[in-house]
């Protein structure tokens, strides 16, 4: 894998030949192409509360930021508040 620019990317279709739909899927394409974010922290969930019944949410706080949420299935990959990404359980840290 390698990281691209995907602002540049789109400048050199600019000049290309090719009708405006065959640049607009282009495009598309790149604009859907996922972000790869190399120097994104890392955390990992503690949970803080677990729910009584197993219905209720259960609370977690992200280890990075210490940003406290209720999560009702499981938790998320990232911390919406800091962005850190998650480790899974079982992941070496």
């Amino acid at each position: 894998m390698r990281l691209i620019d995907a602002d540049a990317l789109k400048d050199a279709f600019k000049n290309k030949e090719g009708n405006d739909f065959t640049a607009f899927h282009f495009y598309e394409a790149i604009d859907k192409a996922p972000t790869i974010e190399p120097d994104r922290p890392h955390g990992e969930w503690i949970q803080t509360y677990e729910s009584v019944d197993g219905r209720g949410a259960d609370r977690y706080k992200c280890s990075f930021c210490n940003h406290e949420i209720n999560i009702y299935y499981k938790p998320y990959r990232f911390c919406p508040n800091c962005g850190a990404k998650m480790r899974k359980e079982g992941d070496e840290k």
